[in-house]
């Protein structure tokens, strides 16, 4: 679990941790290709997709406090890629959210 939380749900330390400046990426670079570009979310796409998943598979692993039943109907969308978001799964009434946008 501490991989999945610090390679996923924290991502955006990467940065940092593997010194990507070392590898030409800039600091400004990578805080723009991580932003999210949803309305109304402060999580890169990266930890939403972990914790979308993490709700949907590990909470029946025992770990329901760290990801609440809401997790599971996170966005994952991008912002551009629609054909992953009209799939049947995002029709359904139990996800408030569409293609990033709440439905009601």
């Amino acid at each position: 679990m501490s991989f999945y939380r610090e390679e996923l749900i924290g991502f955006k330390s990467a940065y940092a941790r593997y010194e990507l400046s070392e590898y030409g990426v800039k600091s400004d670079e990578w805080e723009h290709v991580i932003r999210p570009d949803v309305p109304n979310f402060k999580l890169n796409v990266v930890e939403r997709a972990a914790r979308r998943i993490a709700a949907r598979h590990l909470r029946d692993l025992g770990y329901k406090r760290e990801f609440p039943k809401a997790d599971e109907n996170i966005t994952t969308n991008v912002g551009h890629i629609w054909a992953g978001e009209v799939e049947y799964g995002n029709f359904t009434w139990g996800n408030p959210l569409f293609c990033g946008t709440e439905e009601e």
